[in-house]
């Protein structure tokens, strides 16, 4: 399956912008039917009727195909994320807010979830700032996976940092000294479970969404929430959202989870509404 994914991934990067997306959205199906017994397709069943209890099971079940689409296409996306994120970048309102906003705050670490496509808007900070955008990343499972992500960032010669405290202190530095602007994803796999957005759980501090406050406290940083919905295809609604202040102390337990809980006030409504694009859906584990 990694060669198959690995050689897909070469055959897409030559044809039209949103051609790759639409073969990712077709491929979906075959994709669903073939793991639709493994653990994480019953915890996407399981979780979309927790979380959206109103629903019917008819509507259920439409917002699960359709998470298994946008997952195809994501997938199939990284052939084309540069291409993509300069479609996003020609945007001039998109442009103006990302710029008016680090105009506006001195030192910035957006924030955001795995809600659409989030390695195109990455790339799409990427060009709409002079500073790099930098930020970590945790790998995937997959070595082939991990190849096309870390080819595709080459491409545009943009770069992330593995997990680790080594990073981390880089991190903090380049923000501090504005020679970078951070970029977070804050519902990262942390201890084999998903721990935000917070789904009336406490905050957990050994997590990304503590890691960035913790980074953002270090650097003097406003953290400002951005996602990036799928509209439909290849069309993108980039939010940026209001920015959250904290207290600057590093060592302040109260700090950061009363900062995590000013995010989740922010972002968990977005990604209630666009469970069907969430991708961590399928590591969320309610049940532990």
């Amino acid at each position: 399956m990694g060669a198959l994914k690995y050689g897909m991934y070469h055959a897409l990067r030559f044809i039209p912008v949103a051609w790759p997306s639409a073969v990712g959205a077709c491929i979906a199906p075959f994709s669903q039917k073939l793991y639709r017994d493994m653990d994480f397709a019953q915890r996407i069943s399981a979780n979309m009727a927790v979380l959206n209890p109103a629903s019917s099971e008819t509507e259920r079940q439409k917002a699960i195909n359709s998470w298994w689409q946008n997952s195809g296409r994501i997938y199939a996306e990284f052939s084309a994320v540069e291409k993509l994120a300069a479609q996003q970048a020609q945007s001039k309102t998109l442009k103006t807010g990302i710029t008016d906003a680090t105009k506006a705050y001195e030192n910035i670490l957006f924030v955001s979830v795995h809600v659409g496509s989030w390695e195109v808007l990455f790339a799409t900070l990427d060009l709409c700032l002079k500073p790099a955008v930098i930020g970590p990343y945790q790998p995937e499972a997959s070595r082939f996976s991990n190849r096309i992500i870390e080819a595709s960032r080459r491409r545009r010669n943009q770069f992330a940092f593995p997990p680790g405290q080594k990073s981390a202190t880089y991190l903090s530095r380049f923000i501090k000294n504005k020679s970078a602007i951070g970029f977070f994803m804050i519902d990262e796999v942390s201890d084999d479970q998903i721990h935000f957005p917070l789904f009336g759980r406490a905050p957990v501090q050994s997590t990304n969404a503590a890691r960035a406050v913790k980074i953002a406290m270090r650097s003097n940083a406003l953290i400002v929430p951005i996602i990036m919905p799928r509209r439909s295809g290849t069309q993108f609604d980039v939010q940026i959202l209001d920015p959250v202040e904290i207290r600057h102390s590093a060592d302040d337990k109260d700090a950061v989870a009363e900062t995590i809980q000013q995010l989740n006030q922010t972002l968990e409504p977005y990604v209630r509404a666009h469970l069907d694009q969430w991708y961590m859906l399928a590591n969320l584990r309610l049940d532990e």
